[in-house]
């Protein structure tokens, strides 16, 4: 009876020994599912230009010193401080402000500095149309002088605040918000009570512009295109996922090239549809060290649209070297962030250059521009 007891209570205390271990396994924590990773926050440091209440929430526009405008919604979940704002109410145009976003979405706003005081309007309203014949605004735009001719002749030039509504529409979206939208040879129509604009008012009217393609961005089959006209006129287009781009074979942006011959159909600024009509000049092949010489422009020979022909520059020791300039040698001077250059057609006699060469072909033309 002790032997059967015995083995027994040995095999109940096997039975919990490996129970326990069992049941210490079941335990065991397991590993967390990793989640999605939160979205990435950005800043966009910029000047309100527009407001637009949109049911529960807003939504407001930056601009850039540069000029690019980004759109950001505002709702309860945004948090708003600085200069004695505390909530989205206390946004105005004019203010400058430092965005912290995840897409489109505002996740919080901190306001740097106040807007501009605005002079108290009191009197009638009257309107002024015509064409533009001057702007001069400050680094956004925001402030500054419009002057206009009407079809009379007679020319008036206008005070624009912060405050001054500047504005077109394209596909039922505000496009134009402040002065760095207008430019000379826009028709506007003013309203102002004295010297003071309270709405400018930008029509926008469609056209075309052929020439050479001198200049591409791109991103992701959005960004921009400057073409140059035989007579040297110069006009840059923004191109989108709208943008209609056809001929020889050339259906997207990426395969816009410079030296190409095309016809743009614009709206304003935008390209609504861009044909390519002839393929750019082959370009040589170039193999071999670079080398770079500085000096002052001696001569320049150039095609019509100045994308091909020769440049002469005099070194510091007076020698003088030629070189062959193709549609594919980048040519430029920034001016304010902005590159201005694109062709021999902007490069003349006495300039100052510095050109990066293999043998006799230009690779790259820099201008450098002397502000007295």
């Amino acid at each position: 009876m002790n032997r059967i007891v015995r083995s027994l209570v040995l095999l109940l205390a096997l039975g919990l020994l490996v129970g326990g271990t069992v049941q210490a396994r079941e335990d065991k924590a397991k590993p967390k599912a990793k989640g999605k990773a939160k979205p990435k926050s950005h800043t966009f440091h910029g000047m309100v230009v527009l407001i637009s209440p949109t049911g529960t929430s807003t939504t407001i526009d930056i601009k850039h010193a540069n000029g690019h405008i980004k759109s950001f919604n505002v709702d309860g979940a945004t948090k708003v401080g600085g200069q004695g704002v505390t909530a989205a109410q206390g946004l105005r145009k004019g203010q400058m402000v430092k965005v912290h976003h995840t897409g489109h979405h505002a996740g919080k706003i901190d306001v740097e500095a106040k807007a501009p005081t605005n002079p108290k309007l009191t009197g009638k309203t009257t309107t002024f149309s015509g064409t533009v014949t001057g702007v001069v605004a400050d680094q956004f735009g925001d402030n500054g002088k419009l002057s206009v001719k009407d079809a009379k002749g007679v020319v008036k030039t206008f005070d624009v605040h912060n405050e001054t509504n500047i504005d077109y529409k394209r596909d039922g979206k505000t496009i134009t918000h402040t002065l760095q939208g207008i430019h000379t040879g826009m028709t506007v129509n003013v309203k102002s009570v004295g010297k003071d604009a309270v709405h400018i008012d930008a029509i926008i009217k469609p056209g075309t512009f052929h020439g050479m393609v001198v200049f591409v961005t791109n991103n992701a089959g959005t960004g921009s295109v400057v073409i140059k006209h035989s007579n040297g006129a110069g006009r840059g287009y923004i191109v989108d996922g709208k943008t209609k781009i056809a001929g020889l074979g050339v259906n997207a942006l990426q395969k816009v090239q410079k030296g190409q011959i095309v016809t743009v159909s614009h709206f304003g600024k935008h390209a609504t549809a861009i044909n390519v009509e002839m393929a750019a000049a082959p370009n040589p092949k170039l193999s071999g060290p670079t080398a770079t010489v500085q000096g002052t422009v001696t001569k320049v020979v150039a095609d019509q649209f100045g994308d091909n022909g020769k440049l002469s520059v005099m070194d510091p020791t007076g020698v003088v070297k030629t070189f062959d300039v193709h549609n594919e040698t980048n040519i430029d001077y920034k001016q304010d962030g902005r590159t201005i250059i694109h062709t021999l057609q902007g490069v003349r006699k006495g300039m100052t250059v510095t050109v990066k060469s293999v043998g006799k072909d230009a690779v790259h033309i820099d201008v450098q521009i002397v502000t007295e």
